[in-house]
């Protein structure tokens, strides 16, 4: 068939939908293990189907979607979150049968996704990251401490597995107690985690570059473009952004990490920021699944999803245009909130906080004026959550 399967509805997800919406002669079908997510019900969906966790039933997702194939043989599979990609990855061999699989194989994938691979990657390509000592959940001694300052952001190897349990993506240590604190969660959690230094200075200093690698190994688009806000702040995902004209810095450091990955393709999306002491760029992460932010590329005239679609089911795709300089993202309503509403607020003028909605070109991750009901599902949801939070102990929860 002629069609994309968007893993996961999420911001990201939704975001793919909202960028295939005009491709001619495709159906883009939204699969997810958790229904309330906004993609879900976006009319750009043309089918909706409940699948397995990718997370907790990796076997029973894989044979799922093995299960469609007499329908959705053909078709492009993407991943719009960690749990999905590594699944797909993993069971890449198999998936390829039936599908047009929109991740690479595990053995080159792992090696971004899991955070001690890609310290070990960084250094041996002579990119510049934070100082980081890896830690087994069962370590009794943290050496890290010898050779590390307070504070400490502490994170798993594997975030996606974190991520569901704990909701965030690490855990900041002001102090030693908060450190030994700290330890105990993290050894029940059953993972090796990472001490990492945090590197000084505002949000505003992350700067992003995507970029695609077509199956015959052209580089075929790059995408620079910089936080400006992220929530939560200091550690969190972005909240408001915008794409620039280019990055020479980034695609160097970027580019010495897919020299040593040679055989390595498909979407990459890798996080730096600016280290004020020494002004270099330091690697933060690298996504291999589209992010959450990218609706910003696709508004800047870089069509990721699309340029993926044409490369793998198409059978080829040429060089992505340049992108607009100056097009801003911004998710609406947790910007609203840890903007205008929450005390880390206070650290922007009006002028920062009005900026991005100033903006001649922009657009919205969680708001489409032509897709209404994500955005007010997701306003209804963050209601009942506020309500919960506030209810006096003893009043039953919000019902739904």
């Amino acid at each position: 068939m002629n069609g994309v399967v968007v893993i996961g509805c999420g911001v990201g997800g939704w975001a793919v939908l909202r960028a295939m919406a005009r491709t001619p002669g495709i159906e883009r079908i939204a699969l997810s293990a958790v229904p309330g997510e906004m993609g879900w019900h976006s009319r750009y969906a043309d089918v909706r189907r409940i699948c397995p966790h990718p997370g907790t039933e990796e076997e029973a997702f894989v044979e799922f979607l093995l299960a469609q194939a007499p329908a959705w043989e053909g078709a492009l599979l993407l991943p719009a979150g960690d749990f999905m990609a590594a699944a797909l990855s993993k069971h890449r061999e198999a998936l390829e049968k039936v599908y047009r699989v929109g991740i690479g194989p595990w053995d080159l994938v792992r090696e971004f996704l899991e955070k001690d691979r890609l310290q070990v990657l960084a250094e041996s390509a002579g990119v510049p990251v934070p100082r980081s000592v890896r830690v087994d959940p069962c370590a009794t001694e943290l050496a890290a401490k010898a050779v590390l300052d307070f504070p400490l952001w502490v994170k798993p190897v594997r975030s996606e597995r974190f991520m569901r349990r704990f909701g965030v993506k690490g855990f900041l240590a002001k102090d030693e107690p908060a450190l030994e604190a700290l330890k105990v969660l993290m050894r029940d959690a059953g993972q090796p985690f990472l001490l990492q230094e945090v590197i000084p200075g505002p949000d505003a200093l992350l700067e992003r570059l995507d970029i695609y690698v077509s199956r015959n190994g052209g580089l075929l688009a790059r995408f620079p473009h910089n936080k400006f806000r992220q929530h939560p702040p200091g550690f969190g995902v972005m909240r408001a952004g915008y794409s620039v004209a280019s990055n020479p810095e980034a695609e160097e450091l970027a580019e010495r990490l897919l020299h040593k990955l040679r055989d390595y393709r498909g979407f990459a999306s890798f996080k730096f920021k600016r280290d004020p002491r020494d002004k270099k760029l330091k690697l933060i992460e690298v996504n291999v699944r589209v992010t959450r932010p990218g609706l910003l590329a696709t508004a800047a005239g870089v069509n990721f999803p699309e340029l993926i679609y044409a490369d793998l089911v198409l059978g080829g795709a040429g060089p992505a245009p340049r992108a607009r300089v100056g097009v801003w993202w911004i998710e609406l309503l947790p910007d609203l909130y840890y903007t205008f509403l929450h005390k880390d607020g206070r650290q922007y003028s009006w002028e920062e906080k009005l900026r991005p909605y100033r903006a001649q070109h922009k657009v919205f991750g969680d708001f489409d004026p032509a897709d209404l009901r994500p955005f007010v599902r997701q306003v209804i949801r963050g209601w009942r959550r506020w309500i919960v939070r506030r209810r006096p102990v003893g009043i039953r929860a919000w019902p739904g």
